[in-house]
């Protein structure tokens, strides 16, 4: 009898404690902050590699849903 209440209690806890929006993302924010060094920073110039101008240039005449097929192949 008392191992049945013990067993109920811990799985109503259980579903209490999952019902919490935010137990899932109580970590995520400090994981999310760009920090800005001198060799990767929003000022530093750059350009498209040739590579990246054929992707580039394939992006903008497929539709969006293809996207993922096209790179697949």
């Amino acid at each position: 009898m008392l191992a049945r209440l013990v067993a109920t209690r811990f799985l109503e806890i259980r579903q209490a404690l999952r019902l919490t929006p935010q137990a899932s993302r109580s970590f995520s924010t400090s994981l999310n902050h760009h920090i800005d060094t001198a060799d990767n920073n929003p000022d530093l110039p750059w350009e498209f590699s040739a590579a990246n101008k054929e992707k580039k240039y394939y992006l903008t005449i497929h539709p969006t849903t293809s996207n993922q097929q096209l790179f697949l192949c």
